[in-house]
């Protein structure tokens, strides 16, 4: 079972609500941080994706023949992948760019204040 997320009705929040108006300017998203710590991203839902979840309506609307070309999918990769060798590398390129934007900005980035 999933958790629902609480909603909260945000119009007699001044402060909440200016941040949504901010969206309109910024739609990629606004970091919030608080000491120093980046600890929440505020970005703008679709109403499918509110509604239905991250991944929408579209599993509800395939045709049988798209569902049973997905589900043939699931696994495939199976045995063709290093997913450990994958993680290493995924690992390996996050550190690198993290060391790179601390060169650039000169301060550690998601580090606790």
């Amino acid at each position: 079972m999933v958790a629902e997320r609480k909603v909260i009705d945000i119009e007699d929040v001044s402060e909440v609500a200016a941040l949504t108006r901010e969206l309109d300017e910024h739609p990629e998203g606004l970091i919030l941080r608080r000491d120093g710590r980046q600890i929440a991203v505020l970005s703008t839902l679709s109403d499918a994706s509110a509604v239905h979840g991250e991944a929408g309506p579209r599993w509800k609307t395939m045709t049988p023949k798209e569902r049973e070309t997905f589900r043939s999918l699931a696994g495939a990769w199976a045995g063709t992948v290093d997913f450990k060798a994958l993680d290493a590398e995924r690992e390996e390129s996050r550190r690198f760019n993290i060391e790179q934007a601390e060169k650039r900005h000169g301060e550690r980035w998601g580090a606790e204040g």
